[in-house]
């Protein structure tokens, strides 16, 4: 340490550290927030319809330096694996920086469709681009969601199963951010803390259910409607409203798919009351967010597009301009598509090979019993086409057992209208149009006389006694059935009336790992498979629904005991623990099962939910789309949801289930559906691709858009859930279904455009490459930059060096951290070297060499601005110089334009400290030693302001003598009606007056929030809080710079003091924020004027208080 004392005295001694402080290894740039439009070469950001849209955007620098993209052949699947799926420290994902910088406020686009696919963090990239807007906007952010969503939503903001508070760690889209708010957070209780946290995210965000928007808006025009008389203003009041309520904020909609227009009258309300309010509103961002943007039709795309485009105030597309009759995109409606998403369209792949686990698929675990023939006779008796015959599914097949096939024939309507599949299914998962009979008989008959009541909630109830116990239900077989029919769900009996779930039972029994079982039906589906689970010798984790039940164990005992199974669903009585249950599930207590093996799902399981570990997947019924299948498998398949497991078990097997009829050679209902989804779904792929193509950042994703195994080269044995090993694994895409020629393509030998480029966007990252620097200094104390950027190098490819420096040139304005020997501290920059300095330990350099400081000030550098010992004479000409007067009353009046007026006496003490020397020396001249009195509205004001500061000293008439610069340290005389610095013998002649001015200063409170530091020519605000580090005169960090403080925090600091501090016509930007938070502080007597900076001997600190909000004048 003593070394570090000294080379630390060295630098100052050298006249070096400040200037290295500016002059950092290679700082990309100034430090500043906003680029300057009016420079030259600054190209403006392209518009959506610019010919060179692509290729505009492409050659900006902030769509650059984005680290993590790398060639597909430099891959290493450990290293990649690691990389990728670190629990340590959160960071966003290459794609997501994209995203959130492509959306944020420095740039013009106002929407986007956010077609990200399943499991790659579409709602933490939407936190990501929200978190930019807070204090912005006025409003909140509205995030419009289904209502079993919001607090899944919200978790991804702020979960606190994933913060450790002791470490201040979190592995979090938002890290720390929400956790720094609550200052005092080491003193609350879980509860309290947790509470104030929410307390933080509903003061940002605002959420709503599709529904109820819709019911909002209709309440607002029923209400306007009964309150005005006057017809013909209903229109414009209701509008109005809207304006009044959405307009001007920052607008998600999750799961974008679920508002798309299908024929049920529910669904078209909210889907046209959408489109009724963008149409209304104005000054809107909009992000849609889906993994599906035709959930069910291809032609849905126009409503997306259109919700788009009106946002935008452009022209709209028309469904017949795109596609023909059948719902196919004609070749003329591709090219229509392409010009218009050009711009509106972010894409990203779901999965990759290195975070994901592997699907299998039947064909390649050689199922034998995956259906290889598709029927040739549709439902009807008529032969299918071959081009409509099933080509690519891979299906699980169970033969119709004699009991389903009488019932089955017995039931099957003369005619299957087409219009079937464009229903929903009842809440209760019962099903009642002919189809949805139809494919609950396929999953399970019931012995009754009456082939009408033998599927469903009728066939389940003439069969059971059920009934509600404590929180859970009881069920029992009815006596009758079990004496004619035995107890049927039993291993033994369950073929003939289920034998699809038969099929899964035996899966079960044989499988390794959890086991996740999803139907839409409860009473054909899920308590089905959870009755024949607990006849095999499952467990229900909450207590079994089965009594009486005989139990045969044919399922393998888990450490000796039974396993266990769970059911999600919204029944409350089969499902009162679903959030407890799915934490269990996912814990690294059920690695394998061991807590709990099988997880049976219901409807609820499509969105929302995610999964870890699961190793084998069962759809037990089909459905008229794909990407139903799609988002259920999307739970249990997510980036690095196997992590944990070894390298030869980080795959998960998907099986879709269909009964098969005796004659094969006709489709049953459930292979119709099937084929229909099928079908269906290469219409929408055709849409798919266009949009993959014109994404904004397709050519950008590309390294994480395709990765064939022919180029990956990575082959390793795996182990199935059923045990089998594959030899020789070929990791990677084995087809070209993948490869996307995009659009845009990156401009061969381009220039980088740095003129948009704002650290505003670059906060997050900046935030990512300080926790990794901490982590350095946890083991050595000084690094220099070479060996940081080695260090980071060794962790991660590609690291981004400007970023680096930037958050170096951050660590050293005040950031505070955990070091080495876990002792909190802060960075020096000395001698070509990064140090960490424990707290405290800055007083002790500044006094190793035992000089006061007034000499140890002498051995420092001078900034340059102050060069100017001649004397300056008060009858100089100012030739073009405005009159010192008129600019302090400029820049007054520069600041008043935001702040409110009760505060112009603090903002004129701001701009008396900001003056520059010559600035300060030419007012002092004007107001005590000029001849010629120019009056002036602020002169006595600023009168009374200097004399209050109390660096003057004056004579018995009241005339300075001499004053005390707070910028430079030294003492300036007044000689001649000039200014010149005092000589020696100044000094000694003004001893007396020297001494005393130095005593006052001794004596003054150092406990303080904020000053203005003078360096180098410039004044800077600086703050002092929990977050800065040091101590003595200069700790603290400049407020407009720093990204320990950001917008939010800044706004909710002033609204803790006061709402109205500032005007809401005026669009705040940070430096105006810093403004209005220096002026509070100066109010609440928590601010350091200048001059008290210099002092004989800093005094130690005490903790800075928080600035207390002002006493009502009630």
């Amino acid at each position: 340490m003593e070394t570090l004392y000294k080379t630390l005295f060295e630098s100052y001694k050298n006249g070096t550290y400040h200037q290295k402080l500016l002059e950092l290894p290679g700082l990309p740039g100034p430090y500043e927030n906003t680029p300057d439009k009016t420079q030259a070469g600054y190209i403006p950001y392209p518009q959506t319809d610019d010919t060179n849209f692509y290729t505009t955007l492409f050659q900006k620098k902030e769509f650059h330096n984005i680290e993590g993209q790398i060639s597909v052949d430099e891959y290493n699947f450990d290293d990649e694996v690691g990389k990728r799926c670190s629990v340590n420290t959160f960071r966003l994902a290459p794609h997501q920086i994209f995203v959130k910088r492509f959306l944020s406020p420095q740039t013009p686009y106002n929407g986007l469709l956010l077609y990200h696919e399943v499991g790659v963090g579409k709602t933490c990239t939407a936190i990501s681009i929200a978190e930019q807007y807070y204090g912005l906007y006025k409003k909140k952010t509205l995030v419009v969601l289904s209502s079993t969503l919001k607090e899944n939503f919200k978790k991804q903001i702020f979960d606190i199963m994933r913060y450790d508070i002791d470490k201040h760690e979190a592995n979090l889209c938002t890290g720390t951010k929400y956790p720094e708010m609550v200052i005092d957070r080491k003193m609350l209780t879980k509860e309290a803390f947790e509470k104030r946290i929410n307390k933080l995210i509903n003061e940002r965000y605002q959420f709503i259910g599709y529904k109820e928007l819709v019911e909002l808006m209709k309440n607002i025009r029923k209400r306007i409607e009964k309150s005005e008389k006057d017809t013909s203003k209903h229109q414009k009041r209701y509008e109005d409203k809207l304006h009044e309520l959405f307009s001007d904020r920052l607008i998600i909609i999750d799961e974008a798919h679920n508002l798309r227009m299908p024929s049920e009258s529910g669904k078209k309300q909210i889907s046209s009351a959408f489109q009724e309010l963008i149409q209304t509103i104005e000054n809107s961002k909009l992000l849609l967010m889906t993994a599906t943007p035709m959930f069910n039709d291809p032609r849905e795309i126009v409503w997306i597009m259109n919700l788009l485009l009106t946002n935008d105030n452009k022209q709209t597309i028309k469904v017949a301009s795109l596609f023909d009759k059948y719902g196919v995109i004609t070749k003329a409606g591709e090219q229509i598509l392409l010009n218009t998403c050009k711009g509106y369209v972010s894409f990203m792949r779901g999965e990759n090979p290195f975070s994901f686990p592997f699907r299998l698929y039947p064909k390649m675990l050689g199922d034998k019993h995956m259906i290889t023939t598709f029927p040739s006779v549709d439902i009807k008796g008529k032969p299918i086409p071959s081009k409509n015959v099933i080509k690519s599914l891979e299906i699980i097949g169970s033969e119709m057992s004699s009991k389903q096939l009488l019932i089955y024939q017995d039931l099957m309507p003369s005619k299957i209208e087409d219009d079937d599949e464009d229903f929903e299914e009842a809440d209760d998962g019962n099903g009642s149009s002919d189809v949805q009979n139809l494919l609950q008989l396929c999953n399970c008959v019931y012995p009754t006389s009456n082939p009408a009541r033998a599927y469903g909630k009728n066939g389940f109830m003439d069969c059971f006694d059920k009934k509600k116990e404590g929180r859970g239900l009881r069920i029992k077989y009815n006596n009758d059935i079990v004496k004619k029919y035995n107890q049927f769900f039993a291993y033994d009996h369950i073929g003939k009336y289920a034998p699809k779930i038969k099929r899964i039972i035996d899966y079960v029994i044989k499988s390794h790992g959890i086991v996740f079982i999803y139907s839409q039906y409860y009473y054909s589906g899920i308590l089905p498979c959870a009755l024949a689970l607990e006849h095999i010798g499952f467990n229900k984790l909450d207590g079994n629904l089965g009594e009486g039940f005989a139990v045969e164990q044919k399922a393998p005992l888990i450490n000796g005991k039974r396993p266990n199974y769970v059911i999600l669903s919204r029944d409350k009585d089969l499902s009162p623990n679903n959030d407890k249950e799915i934490a269990l599930t996912k814990s690294l207590q059920n690695m394998e099962g061991e807590t709990i093996k099988v997880v049976i799902v219901s409807k609820i399981g499509t969105e929302g939910i995610d999964f870890k570990r699961i190793r084998e997947v069962h759809l037990l019924d089909p459905w008229y789309n794909l990407n139903r299948s799609e988002q259920i498998i999307g739970r249990a398949v997510r980036t690095c949801s196997h992590v944990d497991l070894p390298k030869e078990k980080r795959n998960t097997s998907i099986y879709s289930h269909s009964i098969v009829l005796p004659d094969d050679d006709q489709e049953s209902i459930d292979m119709y559906v099937f084929r229909i989804a099928e079908n269906k779904q290469y219409a929408i792929k055709r849409v798919e691709d266009i949009l993959k193509k014109c994404a904004i950042d397709c050519e950008f994703n590309k390294p994480n858009l395709e990765f064939p195994s022919n180029k990956l080269k990575i082959k390793f044995d795996i182990e199935t859930s059923q045990g089998k090993v594959i030899k020789g694994y070929d990791v990677g895409d084995k087809a070209s279904s993948h490869i996307i020629t995009c659009l845009g393509k990156t401009p061969n030998n381009f220039k980088i455009d740095n003129s948009t480029y704002d650290l505003d966007m670059i906060h997050d990252e900046i935030a990512f490459y300080k926790t990794l620097i901490t982590g350095i200094f946890k083991t050595k104390t000084k690094y220099s930059f070479k060996d940081i950027l080695a260090n980071l190098q060794a962790q991660y490819k590609n690291v981004n060096e400007d970023i680096i420096k930037y958050a170096l040139h951050d660590m050293l304005d005040g950031y505070s951290f955990e070091g080495v020997n876990k002792r909190h501290g802060h960075l020096e920059y000395a001698g070509d070297k990064y140090y960490f300095v424990p707290n405290g330990i800055v007083q002790d350099v500044e006094h190793v060499p035992r000089l006061p400081l007034d000499a140890l000030m002498k051995q420092m550098p001078k900034p340059k601005s102050v060069k100017n010992d001649k004397p300056v004479s008060v009858s100089e000409p100012k030739s073009n110089q405005q009159n010192i007067l008129e600019l302090v009353q400029d820049r007054v009046d520069s600041m008043m334009k935001f702040i409110n007026s009760k505060y112009r006496d603090y903002v004129v003490d701001s701009v008396v400290d900001r003056l520059n020397f010559d600035e300060l020396r030419d007012l002092l001249r004007e107001m005590y030693i000029s001849d010629t009195v120019i009056h002036h509205q602020l002169r006595d004001k600023l009168k009374t302001n200097l004399n209050k500061l109390g660096f003057l000293v004056k004579d018995e008439n009241d005339s300075v003598k001499l004053f005390y610069n707070h910028i430079d340290g030294d003492f300036y005389c007044v000689k001649n009606k000039s200014f010149v610095k005092c000589t020696a013998l100044d000094m000694t002649k003004f001893a007396n007056d020297v001494k005393k001015l130095k005593d006052k200063l001794q004596s003054l409170d150092e406990n303080i929030n904020g000053f203005i530091q003078h360096k180098n020519g410039s004044a800077k605000f600086k703050v002092r809080d929990e977050k800065s580090s040091g101590s003595g005169k200069s700790a603290g960090y400049v407020c407009a710079q720093t990204h320990s403080l950001q917008v939010d925090e800044l706004e909710r600091r002033i609204h803790d003091i006061d709402n109205n501090a500032y005007s809401g016509k005026i669009k705040m930007t940070k430096g105006k924020l810093c403004d209005v938070y220096e002026v509070l502080m100066r109010k609440n007597g928590v601010f350091q004027r200048p001059f008290l900076l210099s002092q004989e001997t800093p005094t130690k600190p005490t903790k800075p208080t928080k600035p207390t909000k002002p006493k009502s004048n009630k």
